[in-house]
This record gives structure tokens, sequence and C-alpha cells, in this order.
């Protein structure tokens, strides 16, 4: 599972190269909201010293996105990632080669900057 704050740049570390069957392989990054469904396509620079072993990501969540450098806004919860391998960078699932390196969990946690109104005039004890 995948935790991330809100607001900040998360260190992501996964086991991608290993997998993959691709020479220097590229991997975009399927990250879906399980509330809403929407799903964000991203790219993220693999900053590993040892690539062959593991591999290290950093993701800033921010709400101005740079999607092929790993600047994304996500939404508040849980969801579900996959990682694509492709030849070359690409922002489409149609660019990869298909196969799916790695796939789970996410979970995005901070606090919303607004609430409904709801959430305010709800409160149970």
């Amino acid at each position: 599972m995948i935790y991330l704050q809100k607001g900040a740049t998360n260190s992501v570390i996964m086991t991608l190269t290993e997998k993959s069957e691709l020479n220097n392989p590229y991997f975009l990054f399927s990250f879906t909201n399980n509330t809403s469904g929407d799903e964000k396509l991203f790219n993220m620079a693999d900053i590993s010293g040892y690539r062959r072993r593991y591999n290290r990501f950093e993701l800033v969540e921010t709400t101005s996105e740079n999607l092929p450098n790993g600047e994304v806004e996500l939404e508040y919860g849980w969801g579900r990632y996959e990682v694509y391998e492709s030849a070359t960078q690409s922002l489409d699932i149609n660019d990869t080669t298909g196969r799916i390196l790695e796939q789970g969990k996410f979970y995005v946690s901070g606090y919303p900057a607004t609430l409904n109104n709801n959430d305010i005039n709800n409160i149970y004890l």
C-alpha cells in the first residue's frame, strides 16, 4: 500500500525494473480514486541509486499539475494504482506494452480546504 500526504512531496519505493522485460524502461502510473472513479495518468523520474534492485520516486501532490514530472493533484481517500512499462515516456496506456508491473492500493491523507455544510451541521458523538 502507498500512503500519500496531500500537499507534500511523497517518497514512493517499488520494485519495477526487476519485473520489466524492457531495457531502461519508462513507467506510467495510473491512480484511480475509489469514490469518484477519477483516474490520473502520470510519469515520475526514477531517482534510485540501484534500479536493478528497487525504484524510488518522488510524487509531488499539488494543485498545479505537471503530469510528465510526477506533480499531480489527487483526491482525498482510498484508491487503486497500476504501473505500466513503456519503451518511451508517455501519458497514454496504449503507448505502453500493456503489462502491469505492479498494482495495489493507495491512500491520500489530509484535510479538505473546505467542508461540506452537511459535515459541519451533522456532528455525532
